[in-house]
């Protein structure tokens, strides 16, 4: 039986994004309050929303012990920080942006010292760390990512990330599950059909892939994770990999058995987006 928590109060970090919008609005469906820190609140945020408290504030500059004022109360924390797409934009932002933030919140969990462990739900990267059961890469394929690695600051910011979360995050009050998804397509309002697995397909490649998934859909199984204790729970300490299933067919693929989420997908005519945000 899935049990889900009706009122979570959830600590949002990159709400703006385009990740980050969906899940918000997910997040609010569901009737959880939410706590979102931004940098700038955009006119098309949902402010009117009650259970919507916007913290103005850069993320960069708060300390640990700042963080945990705000982090204090929720059960749930939220990251869809990115790295900007323009290359000024870029080189304003912290090259370890990701990866401080997730050090941040098991900072500020362990001076709050929760009563049961903070859940996180992380928005990784594909084209970050390779774990046990993911397709391997081709030659070619691994020279350049570990090329974009090397000199691209939101690469090696992902894998950064990724290996603090397998090697050195602590684990007495947080508990985490890190989402990978396929590269993203934007301009879908419908959340329609994705699948969730537990390793990275061939098919999914680099940026040029193929293989996507609608933002709008990785928000809902982000907000499904904050929500569903079962759902969570499968996925605990893991690095789960979404995707549209129609795009894996397209790409030669069969679908596996046991997967999450399946619902209609409508769209027209999305753009596809190398998800490393």
């Amino acid at each position: 039986m899935t049990q889900e928590h009706p009122h979570r109060t959830v600590l949002l970090l990159g709400g703006t994004g385009r990740v980050g919008k969906p899940t918000l609005h997910a997040l609010l469906a569901r009737s959880h309050a939410v706590r979102a820190i931004v940098r700038s609140v955009p006119t098309d945020f949902p402010t009117s929303n009650a259970n919507l408290t916007v913290i103005q504030a850069s993320i960069t500059d708060l300390t640990a012990t700042q963080l945990a004022e705000h982090l204090r109360g929720c059960d749930t924390v939220v990251v869809t920080l990115g790295h900007p797409r323009t290359a000024a934009a870029a080189r304003a932002t912290p090259g370890q942006l990701v990866t401080s933030t997730v050090q941040k919140i098991f900072a500020a969990a362990a001076e709050i010292k929760p009563a049961s462990p903070i859940r996180l739900v992380h928005l990784s990267s594909h084209l970050g760390l390779a774990v046990v059961g993911d397709a391997k890469r081709g030659f070619g394929e691994k020279i350049l990512l570990c090329t974009m690695q090397a000199i691209l600051p939101p690469f090696k910011d992902t894998l950064a990330c990724a290996e603090y979360l397998r090697d050195a995050a602590p684990k007495e009050f947080v508990e985490w599950v890190a989402v990978r998804p396929a590269n993203y397509v934007e301009g879908v309002e419908t959340v329609g059909e994705f699948e969730v697995e537990d390793s990275r397909r061939g098919e999914l490649g680099l940026m040029g892939s193929g293989v996507t998934v609608p933002t709008v859909a990785v928000g809902e199984f982000l907000a499904t994770l904050v929500t569903d204790d079962a759902v969570f729970g499968k996925w605990k300490g893991k690095w789960p990999v979404i995707y549209d299933p129609a795009t894996i067919k397209e790409a030669g693929g069969k679908k596996k058995k046991g997967n999450e989420e399946k619902d209609e997908l409508k769209s027209s005519e999305p753009t596809a987006v190398a998800g490393t945000a």
